[in-house]
């Protein structure tokens, strides 16, 4: 489905098709709305964003294939405002092992900080570590992931003095993203996920449904033009505080190598909208 918010969904294909180098490179044209109890009238409730992802894979063999991704998010939110997210960035790796044509499980892991302040104590910075697995079962394809979002680092301060402990942290997740292709160059996906953490330096538990969808339409051999959606609801719940965002964005990707078109091996996996969980825990939530 949507990463960081805004990426299409994975294409799905566990066997790759060749060998050698292949990847992505997309952009991301977007708007947020958040509403809440936890809004006060400082924080901006609704921004403009563009989101740029490049990820490079290469199948070792037939049995291991790795990927790098490099990700950046950066909104119109000027350094007036309070506690409001301004841009984020991080990499990633994922290592797969193709066990069938119809299977693959692996290790993901990042580093992440987002700016969400506009002050001295703005950014945080997180680890995200997990497995994560695509299947292909029914006509359907899934990508499923389960991690930790670890790491307090950043000058996020606190009253304690400490640094980085806003935003969420000390956390776990789960996601799943289904996809099916309809023909014609057409394809749907739909995704849920779920976080279970720490927030604040008196380590208020938190809370984050998620939920996303994208309709793709395949334009040429390489390029992809994508619709997507994503909603969180974050709730903080120590303080009985509740945010809910909706991001709704244009998304244009460029597939090389590897056949080039997505169906014929431009595999990608992507990740959680990491950045935006931080960035609104540590910001508007908070």
């Amino acid at each position: 489905m949507t990463s960081l918010a805004g990426e299409p969904a994975p294409i799905v294909q566990p066997a790759p098709v060749q060998g050698g180098l292949r990847g992505s490179i997309g952009l991301t044209l977007g708007n947020t709305w958040l509403s809440g109890n936890a809004l006060t009238a400082d924080e901006e409730d609704q921004y403009m964003s563009a989101i740029v992802d490049f990820r490079l894979g290469w199948d070792m063999g037939k049995s291991l294939y790795l990927q790098g991704d490099l990700l950046g998010e950066l909104t119109d939110v000027d350094n007036v405002a309070d506690d409001s997210y301004e841009y984020g960035w991080g990499a990633a790796a994922h290592v797969m092992w193709n066990y069938s044509d119809s299977c693959s499980i692996g290790v993901f892991g990042g580093w992440f900080e987002a700016e969400h302040d506009n002050d001295d104590t703005s950014t945080s910075e997180r680890f995200l570590v997990g497995l994560e697995g695509l299947h292909q079962l029914g006509g359907l394809d899934f990508h499923w992931q389960a991690g930790g979002i670890l790491g307090n680092g950043g000058t996020d301060n606190n009253r304690d003095g400490s640094n980085g402990n806003d935003a969420i942290r000390d956390a776990y997740f789960g996601r799943l993203v289904v996809a099916k292709d309809l023909g014609n160059g057409w394809r749907v996906s739909g995704e849920a996920s779920a976080v279970y953490g720490k927030m604040d330096s008196d380590r208020d538990n938190v809370t984050i449904y998620g939920w996303g969808a994208s309709v793709q339409k395949q334009l040429t051999p390489n390029w992809v033009l994508s619709i997507v959606y994503q909603g969180n609801q974050y709730d903080q719940d120590n303080e009985n505080a509740k945010i809910t965002e909706h991001f709704v964005g244009l998304n244009t990707t460029f597939y090389f190598g590897g056949g080039s078109a997505p169906q014929e091996g431009a595999r990608t996996l992507d990740l959680p909208p990491i950045l935006r969980w931080m960035a609104i825990t540590g910001g508007p939530l908070e």
